[in-house]
Order: C-alpha cells, then structure tokens, then sequence
C-alpha cells in the first residue's frame, strides 16, 4: 500500500495536502494562532475551540526548505510523545497527554515525508488544568506544542516489550530527516 493509501485508513491527512482548523465552539470568539520556525520548518498552531473543560488544537508543519524533510511523527496519536507533544497551562496547573511507551512498533511510515512548501496538520483535544479542590484558577490559559526529533538513524534491533524494534532505512542515515526542537505558543484569554 502506498504511504497516502496508509494514511487514510488511519485518519491522517495525505502528505501536501491541509486540513481546516477544528470548528470553533466554545469561549473562543475566534481561533487563536501562533506561529515558530526553524530554517527548514514551520509550525502553526490553532486553538480553536475552548471551555472550562477541553479545547481543541490543531499544528500544521509546513516545509520552508527547497528539498524534502521527514518529520519523526508517530501516525497513532497516543505514542507521539516525546515526538510531538501538546502542555496546557493555566499558572501552576499543567495538562498533558499521557505518554504510552508500548505497544506500537516504528515504521518507515512513521517518518512523515514532507515535499518543499507541503504541510501536514495534527489535531488534538486537550483537557484544560483544573485547580487543587477549593482554589481559582490562576492567570491565562497557554497552550504549547513542541515538535521534537534526535534521531538521525533507526537501526533496529533493540529489545523491547514489545519485541525487537525494526531496522528503518536499511540502518543507515534517514534521508532528509528533521533534527531539532521547535515550540510554539499562544495565549488563549
């Protein structure tokens, strides 16, 4: 199966292609967009949506270079992190999603390869802190996404819970991976 075909079946957007923002709902008379970027990627995040209780966000990774870059995405959301990871905060109080260590094994697929000028969106409800019993909340909601990589190599065959992992582009360089850390942020009230 082709990497679009693979996509679609499990909810993911074909690469190059966008995906609307959440529809707003909520305390937002208007989504909220933040922007940060490297020499090879930019993020977008929306917030489009919140209540006391949840939000909604979506990230776009655009590709501001000449040449293809993969971005280390998981395809199943819930073992994304430490890859690609969403915190609210509202002063002291912090939500994020919990990590799953196991359970998934590493494809090729997981390399999200990104044409120049493509984009590839994630959307996410989040859960919005809530104080200690008997307090306020304290200060303004900020929403962050970070989008992380280090890797350089998947050369396979480390034990783990879940068996040995897979050697990933013959062991070798990743052609094209993004190494590095980006956050973006925005104020939502």
């Amino acid at each position: 199966l082709s990497l679009s075909v693979v996509l679609a079946l499990l909810g993911c957007p074909a690469q190059g292609t966008h995906v609307k923002p959440p529809e707003t709902t909520g305390r937002l008379q208007a989504p909220i967009q933040a922007e940060a970027q490297d020499q090879r990627l930019k993020l977008t995040l929306v917030v489009a949506s919140h209540d006391e209780r949840q939000g909604k966000a979506s990230l776009t990774i655009q590709n501001l270079s000449q040449a293809q870059v993969r971005v280390y995405i998981p395809l199943a959301e819930a073992f994304r992190y430490p890859m690609s990871w969403l915190a609210v905060r509202r002063g002291r109080d912090v939500w994020m999603p919990e990590p799953h260590p196991h359970g998934y094994v590493v494809t090729e697929a997981d390399f999200r390869l990104l044409e120049p000028g493509a984009s590839l969106t994630l959307e996410e409800t989040f859960q919005v802190p809530r104080p200690a019993s008997g307090k306020t909340a304290e200060g303004p909601l900020q929403v962050e996404w970070t989008l992380e990589n280090k890797l350089e190599r998947w050369k396979g065959g480390q034990m783990t819970l879940d068996g040995p992992t897979l050697g990933l582009f013959d062991g070798g360089p990743i052609p094209g991976i993004w190494v590095g850390s980006l956050t973006v942020s925005a104020t939502v009230d």
